[in-house]
């Protein structure tokens, strides 16, 4: 019988046709089993012997397929899946799915299910040209697969990672261990989570390591939104990075100038670290030196702040313990969009403390989301709109239809949603004109809702008036309110409503 050891992938993808054998969308070449990462999302259990296993088996993709059991494939296609099966979002997942720095994102991140045969064999999420990423059977491991340089191309790797710093041995164009570690260690300055013990060369990664240095004192750069925080020092070989940073700048998208932050207090080599930026992105936390305190800053408010214009939005820590004694604050990290933890430690005792963000501002909304909510601009044009009465049925439908008329002619369009503000991934976005023939419908509506039958009959006049049956889009709305950022509100996609316009209320 024979076995498998991967199912199951990631991504979804918009629906298309099978991808051919010898297709450019699909992996080419051979494909290594370099790196195995724990599930984050799976329960922690006994070890998955038949994933270790795998590590350093080949798949091959070529006029045949051979997948790493050992399946030869004769015919085989790869089709793409609509529903993800893991997270990119894994933490540790976090150095294959880095972000380019400044370049164009080579991450292709699609679900594939390969067909061998007219069976499925496996699923497997492509990454990018170079890397594909499977779960194993028991779904607690994922087995990452790279297209390996060759080593004229891993010699050429290894010496931009030795001019980095990060490597002390030859180019001698092998693929091993220390390199493996070294590409860890760069992937860890480009912001992932963790360094791992085997790196893997992503087209992203390989792609930053190529640019120039900014300069020879840039130790590492971590970047949110359209803000960068550039750590700067004198890199030494082995050190732990956050050791060596001696200045700290930001720079923002659109801005030429560089914004050198200055702490109040003196910080020594241990008191910086890199986690500065929360979650989602809205503030960011700075050391004010060796015993306190923080600064916590909005990202809105950042310029004026390190511009020395505004204050902080808060101060936390820095008061001395019971006996008066300063304590030395340190291990500042985000645990969430608004909460972060540091601790305190003084006269051979240490306290980790976590601290939520405080919203003095907030005031959270109570009355029902409206269209003029969503676009508060539309009220101008809504007043022109007839009054509704019983007595103007015939004039309400003529004018309803000429409002769906407008709708049809000027359609709304689905747009990517800032996810990070509380938008789907795909947002609708209505025209004025559905939106206007949607507020007049659901007017119409809950005017008729208040009518009986013969109230209805009788409206109607002439008598020989037929009625008429009308089909609009309305719309729900709904809001979301970001801290540091504000409220945001959003409509649905259009929900197609009829209304029934009977002169006998039939």
């Amino acid at each position: 019988m024979r076995t498998l050891f991967l199912t199951l992938s990631l991504a979804a993808t918009s629906a298309a046709q099978p991808v051919a054998a010898a297709s450019d969308a699909g992996p080419a070449g051979v494909y290594e089993v370099v790196a195995l990462r724990r599930a984050s999302d799976v329960a922690s259990g006994p070890g998955d012997a038949a994933a270790d296993m795998a590590l350093g088996r080949r798949a091959r993709f070529g006029g045949n397929a051979e997948w790493i059991d050992g399946t030869t494939c004769k015919a085989w296609s790869l089709e793409p899946l609509a529903d993800p099966a893991l997270s990119a979002d894994d933490p540790n997942l976090s150095d294959i799915e880095l972000a380019p720095a400044g370049i164009a994102d080579a991450r292709e991140n699609r679900s594939l299910r390969l067909m061998c045969d007219g069976r499925e064999l496996t699923t497997l999420l492509q990454v990018d040209a170079r890397v594909l990423v499977v779960p194993s059977a028991s779904g607690s491991t994922n087995l990452v697969l790279e297209r390996t340089p060759d080593a004229r191309e891993t010699a050429a790797l290894q010496a931009r990672l030795k001019a980095q710093g990060l490597l002390e041995n030859a180019t001698d164009g092998v693929m091993d261990a220390a390199t493996r570690r070294a590409l860890a260690l760069y992937a860890d300055d480009l912001g992932a989570a963790f360094a791992f013990e085997r790196g893997v060369a992503t087209e992203n990664l390989l792609a930053a390591l190529s640019q120039p240095m900014v300069d020879d004192d840039t130790l590492k750069i971590v970047v949110s939104g359209p803000i960068s925080a550039h750590f700067r020092g004198a890199r030494e070989q082995l050190a732990p990075l956050e050791y060596e940073v001696e200045e700290l700048r930001f720079e923002f998208k659109g801005d030429a100038a560089k914004y050198v932050y200055k702490p109040a207090g003196t910080l020594h080599f241990s008191d910086w670290f890199f986690d500065v930026f929360s979650h989602d992105g809205s503030f960011v936390l700075l050391p004010q030196g060796h015993y306190g305190p923080y600064h916590v800053v909005r990202v809105q408010h950042l310029k004026d702040y390190l511009r020395g214009a505004r204050e902080p939005d808060e101060i936390v820590g820095g008061r001395s313990g019971d006996n008066g004694a300063a304590r030395v604050h340190g291990d500042a990290k985000w645990l969430s969009d608004t909460a972060f933890s540091y601790t305190t430690t003084c006269c051979g005792e240490t306290t980790e403390h976590r601290h939520s963000i405080r919203f003095l501002d907030y005031r959270p909304k109570r009355t029902p989301d409206t269209v003029f909510d969503y676009r508060p601009a539309l009220s101008l044009d809504a007043v022109s709109l007839p009054a509704f009465a019983a007595e103007s049925m015939v004039e309400l439908a003529a004018e309803m239809e000429r409002l769906i008329a407008a709708a049809r002619a000027n359609p709304g369009k689905f747009e990517h949603g800032n996810i990070a503000l509380g938008a789907n991934p795909q947002e609708y976005v209505p025209s004025d004109a559905e939106l206007l023939a949607a507020r007049f419908g659901d007017a119409f509506v809950g005017l008729l809702n208040t009518m009986e039958a013969s109230q209805i009959k009788a409206s109607w006049t002439p008598p020989q008036e037929a009625g008429r049956t009308l089909i609009y889009h309305r719309f729900i709305y709904r809001h979301v309110d970001v801290m540091g950022s504000g409220r945001f509100f959003y409509a649905s996609p259009p929900i197609p409503t009829v209304l029934e316009l009977k002169p006998h209320g039939n």
